[in-house]
């Protein structure tokens, strides 16, 4: 029988138009960089939502550092809160344009699964996209033990020691946009340097402590069995799992992933999916064998399949809006 542990450490003082509005999509890298004008923005959604006559919003919220998951949770609520306005149509959207509250699906890629998860939980949202997304399962070795390898992540962001040291310096203002790009042929360029920072926390096993704010915390978790770990959590933490608080109230969800990704690994879909099943939610898993995080092969570039399934993905979104 497994013994209950508790880890704990102090805290960082740190109308005319009547379709539905459809996912407002979150790009982020591992939580921690990117925004609306990041290379990895889904044009094909926006291309998919403007043939179906659907709104997209491209919503920002606080990254990881100095911020943490529960500023991602309230900005998440605000934002929902916002858009339920009364006034939100009056004020925002053109005069034959509106948006209506109780028709609105989501869809987060990547470090974006997290949010969008948080809407799913929270929000009366028809429907769930999370596209090779964080959040299925943080207590995974794959975060929490040191010296792994993750090729994709050193490849694409190896950590620059100096502007690592330059960050966490002294605490920054709390930060909302960090777009990456790139310079043909296919060096990425992260001006702040904030991808370094995921990159270190990953091959330290230590993002935990930062999405959390409480320093420690992740060594604590790797010293226990997996079975062990969320109850070792202090209780005022356990709400940023998000994947331990699934009900049969989370709307329907389709999962993308491909077979070969290293940065966020497919069990994390996986395991969701198979939780929602077993409560009675609607849900799919897509699998894209072959393909990496991003739905891309080792050069980069779109696996063969990746523009089929991320359509799929979609369809299962204007399905449920459309009910």
């Amino acid at each position: 029988m497994d013994t209950p542990t508790t880890c704990a450490s102090p805290q960082l003082s740190l109308s005319s138009w009547p379709p539905p509005a459809s996912p407002p999509p979150q790009i982020r890298r591992g939580l921690v960089s990117g925004g609306r004008l990041d290379i990895w923005f889904p044009q094909w959604l926006k291309d998919f939502c403007d043939k179906n006559n659907l709104l997209l919003f491209s919503p920002d919220y606080r990254l990881l550092y100095p911020s943490n998951g529960q500023d991602i949770i309230d900005d998440v609520k605000s934002l929902f809160k916002f858009l339920k306005k009364s006034q939100f149509n009056k004020d925002i959207l053109p005069y034959n344009i509106q948006l209506q509250p109780s028709q609105i699906a989501v869809a987060g890629f990547s470090g974006g699964g997290y949010p969008a998860r948080v809407a799913g939980l929270n929000e009366d949202v028809k429907a769930v996209l999370s596209v090779y997304g964080m959040g299925g399962d943080f207590l995974l070795d794959h975060w929490l033990i040191p010296g792994q390898p993750h090729p994709t992540i050193d490849f694409i962001f190896p950590n620059d020691k100096a502007k690592e040291a330059a960050l966490l310096s002294k605490v920054p203002a709390p930060i909302a946009d960090s777009p990456v790009s790139v310079v043909p042929p296919s060096q990425f360029v992260d001006p702040l340097g904030r991808m370094g920072l995921f990159t270190a926390w990953v091959n330290n096993g230590t993002i935990l402590d930062v999405l959390t704010s409480t320093p420690g915390l992740s060594s604590c978790l790797r010293s226990l069995p997996a079975s062990q770990r969320f109850t070792a959590i202090p209780k005022k933490l356990q709400p940023l799992f998000l994947e331990y608080q699934l009900t049969k109230k989370f709307p329907p969800t389709v999962f993308v992933h491909g077979s070969a990704d290293d940065v966020v690994l497919p069990a994390e879909s996986k395991r969701t999916y198979e939780d929602l099943r077993a409560v009675g939610v609607r849900t799919q898993y897509l699998e894209l064998v072959g393909a990496g995080h991003g739905l891309v092969n080792g050069f980069g570039m779109p696996y063969p399949g990746s523009d089929e399934i991320l359509v799929k993905g979609a369809e299962f979104l204007l399905e449920e809006l459309r009910k």
